[in-house]
């Protein structure tokens, strides 16, 4: 109330303000106070004896920081004692088997990494990481039908572009792919070596579905006459067997014919004979270039 005293506020101060000063709302406060300090409990003890889990608990996290320190610097025989010491003070957290089975798994020990997290999932099966995790194990182990069970639901928890480029591979094995199109392309929006890889995957894929997508043809007519295309691998891969289809109205009929340029490397051209030649006197109408099929070269 001394402050706000013989002070005049401002307009925009008055907007502001929710709860202006005065005299019966702080002496409404100073009641209030002299009753929770008559009543109030500080309660020490039962504070300290809340948080005494916590502080016994304190080491182990510690060793999982350890851990974890040690994994980034490769160190990993010292991080799976670390992580080993804080499973036998603090047992029923996932956590640390989580992070057991990661660094196993890196040192492809695959079967105790799948036990790893076979564990944590005991502990808490609503963390994505720990089926992933158990998902990639298991592919590097040849179970594909248990591998695809735990990334699918690694996946359901939250998606990620590991787990669907996984996937992918898998369908791709399988001969599945529509389901491998779809995982690759799922996982292309990743950084780094992992969204190239799919990137890569799913074009070779669509390059079959989608050949048009991914090559492109215009039409010329050389001096001598010949229809020819230019026709431009857009990719960074190897292409064979493009098939091209050239057709129009000659003099008034419809004519079609087909020709194949066999390779044509990243990014390149070449000029594609169609195998007519026309005089002057030839009435060329409603031409039409258009990629019908292609691969890419293993």
């Amino acid at each position: 109330m001394q402050l706000s005293a013989g002070r005049e506020s401002s307009w925009i101060e008055g907007l502001f303000a929710s709860h202006p000063p005065s005299p019966d709302r702080v002496a409404a406060n100073k009641m209030t106070a002299q009753a929770l300090n008559a009543t109030g409990e500080i309660n020490q003890a039962q504070y300290e004896t809340q948080i005494k889990s916590l502080k016994n608990r304190l080491p182990a996290y510690q060793l999982l920081d350890k851990a974890t320190a040690l994994a980034a610097k490769n160190h990993l025989e010292q991080a799976v004692e670390a992580i080993d010491q804080a499973i036998e003070s603090v047992p029923e957290e996932a956590r640390f088997d989580g992070l057991k089975g990661e660094i196993l798994l890196s040192q492809a020990r695959y079967p105790a990494a799948v036990a790893a997290f076979s564990t944590a999932l005991t502990k808490d099966s609503s963390y994505f990481e720990y089926h992933l995790g158990r998902g990639l194990a298991r592919a590097k182990l040849g179970d594909a039908q248990a591998a695809r069970v735990d990334l699918e639901q690694s996946i359901k928890l939250l998606p990620t572009a590991l787990a669907s480029n996984e996937l992918g591979q898998m369908s791709l094995a399988n001969g599945d792919l529509g389901n491998a199109k779809r995982y690759f392309q799922a996982a292309m929006g990743a950084g780094g070596g992992l969204g190239t890889t799919a990137s890569m995957a799913f074009m070779r894929l669509d390059l079959e579905d989608n050949p048009e997508q991914y090559i492109s043809v215009a039409p010329a007519m050389t001096e001598a006459g010949h229809l020819v295309a230019t026709v431009l691998n857009r990719t960074n891969l190897k292409l064979t067997s493009i098939s091209v289809e050239f057709s129009a109205r000659v003099n008034g009929q419809p004519a079609q014919i087909i020709r194949t340029v066999a390779q044509l490397a990243p990014n390149a051209q070449y000029q594609l004979d169609s195998g007519w030649q026309f005089k002057g006197a030839d009435q060329l109408e409603a031409i039409q270039i258009r990629v019908l099929k292609a691969r890419a070269a293993p």
